[in-house]
């Protein structure tokens, strides 16, 4: 909605730098809306042929962050991490989100835990 001015919302990042899926001209999660030709160009390069080669990627990338740098579209508040603390008898216990294992995967490798001495 425009009349909207302020808003908060969170997402996930992934594995690809590319930022156009939260901040392309037409995209669904450009909530803030922001637009202007130099976005829309490095966008464009970052997604060009071109672009295949990660020194030139690089380069672009680093462009569109010290154009996010000079507008200040948006100003992130808080950034989650999260700390797992699992003992080294476990095994088969991941946090990667692209792992096929499962709960029924995860096991033990001994009856007592592994202690720092």
């Amino acid at each position: 909605d425009p009349k909207v001015d302020v808003y908060a919302a969170a997402w996930a990042t992934g594995t690809d730098v590319d930022p156009y899926g939260l901040y392309g001209r037409n995209v669904m999660f450009n909530y803030s809306r922001w637009v202007n030709e130099k976005n829309d160009e490095l966008l464009e390069k970052g997604h060009s042929e071109q672009a295949f080669d990660k020194e030139y990627r690089r380069k672009i990338y680093s462009e569109w962050q010290k154009l996010m740098n000079e507008e200040v579209p948006v100003i992130p508040t808080l950034y989650r991490s999260a700390i797992y603390a699992v003992n080294n008898r476990v095994a088969n216990f991941t946090v990667d989100p692209s792992s096929k294992l499962t709960w029924k995967d995860v096991g033990v490798t001994s009856e007592q835990p592994e202690v720092e001495q």
